[in-house]
């Protein structure tokens, strides 16, 4: 399966997005990875963001875990920034 395109931002969006939605559930990076199906590694390396894209599959995988469809998870991290804090916003 091919890693997202969108580029090294998007990686970093995504393991931001993915620890957030984490610890506001109480759950640790393990058992993410056991209700996703993939390893603790995976997570770890995402949310540290080590250089690595998820592949479709995994970034699926991880936000149906989470409760969400991908395209779902997706929408709610290109939303605009709320007042509680300013990050980018990248537009293909």
């Amino acid at each position: 399966m091919p890693a997202l395109q969108a580029g090294q931002e998007t990686t970093m969006e995504f393991g931001n997005w993915l620890r957030q939605q984490r610890r506001q559930r109480g759950w640790s990076a393990a058992h993410l990875a056991r209700l996703a199906g993939v390893s603790q590694a995976c997570v770890s390396s995402l949310e540290g963001d080590a250089g690595r894209s998820p592949t479709l599959a995994t970034a699926e995988r991880l936000t149906l875990a989470l409760g969400m469809p991908l395209w779902e998870a997706l929408r709610e991290m290109s939303a605009p920034p709320t007042s509680l804090g300013t990050r980018k916003v990248h537009r293909n």
